[in-house]
Parts: C-alpha cells; sequence; structure tokens
C-alpha cells in the first residue's frame, strides 16, 4: 500500500500543507499516524 506525506497529499489535491495540517486537526480528511507523538508523529495519507 502506497503512502502519501503531508507535502505529497498537498500537491495532489492542489491545496497548500498547511490546509491540509488543518483539514487533518479538524477531522476532515482521514490520516494514519506512525511514530510516539510530537516531533517524532509522521502523518500520511492514502491515495
Amino acid at each position: 500500500m502506497e503512502l502519501l506525506n503531508v507535502r505529497e497529499a498537498a500537491k495532489t489535491l492542489r491545496m497548500s500543507e498547511v490546509t491540509i495540517r488543518r483539514m487533518v486537526r479538524a477531522g476532515n480528511i482521514p490520516y494514519r499516524r506512525f511514530g510516539t507523538g510530537g516531533k517524532n508523529m509522521r502523518i500520511f495519507f492514502t491515495p
């Protein structure tokens, strides 16, 4: 399964990275988290 990071998702959806992160915080876009949290947490999206 291929996953997209925030930058790739923003480019695919033609949105800014800030908008993608806001949508994640608001719960408006499905995502997967990897890492222990804080700076180590990474957010990925399915295409």
